[in-house]
């Protein structure tokens, strides 16, 4: 089972559409696949017709040690299946502070997700431990950044997060980074965005 989380510390660049978009690509290609909504907004959950309403979803994974199993849900998309958000995730970040092994709940979860080719990890914009919780499940990480003046910058992990959580890769599955570019969606050309990048941000 392949992880990959799709993060960003800055808000606004495409996450959950590149989340969504690519986890449903893939089902149609035949794989199955998990998204994982992570994010407090659910945009990811209710992007995909399911209602961020549910009595099990990733915080009681998370928080209340449930099996993930039971969060599971399907969608409209044959092969596509969920781990929905829900509005208590907005205190998840709290609430992870004094849990033992905070920053492994949802790598030593997903295991007993059951059989999927891949499983997407949808990140809120920040690096919180929402966040850190991801990237230590997550084999690869896909950072989608439009080619402007200060999205790219986003993804750099500040020297105090890097120190405060190691990030182990998963046995035997070495860590890789993985950065993707998307347009800006204010309707700019190609050409306007280039003059306006600094050539060492291009």
């Amino acid at each position: 089972m392949n992880v990959l989380a799709i993060s960003n510390q800055k808000g606004g660049v495409g996450k959950t559409t590149t989340a969504i978009s690519l986890a449903a690509a893939l089902a149609e290609k035949g794989s199955r696949i998990l998204l994982v909504d992570l994010d407090p907004q659910a945009n990811a959950t209710s992007g995909l017709g399911v209602s961020k309403h549910q009595p099990r979803s990733v915080y009681g994974v998370l928080v209340r040690d449930e099996p993930i199993a039971e969060a599971i849900l399907p969608t409209s998309v044959p092969g596509l299946d969920i781990v929905p958000s829900s509005p208590d995730m907005a205190g998840a970040e709290v609430e992870l502070v004094p849990l033992l092994a905070r920053e492994f709940r949802l790598r030593e979860a997903l295991p007993k997700a059951g059989e999927y080719d891949t499983v997407l990890i949808d990140c809120p914009p920040s690096l919180g431990l929402l966040t850190v919780n991801a990237l230590v499940a997550a084999d690869p990480a896909l950072l989608p950044v439009h080619g402007e003046d200060h999205p790219p910058d986003g993804p750099a992990l500040p020297p105090a997060a890097d120190a405060r959580v190691p990030l182990p890769p998963p046995p035997g599955r070495p860590s890789r980074l993985v950065q993707g570019g998307f347009g800006s969606p204010f309707g700019e050309g190609r050409a306007d965005r280039r003059r306006r990048t600094p050539p060492d941000n291009v």
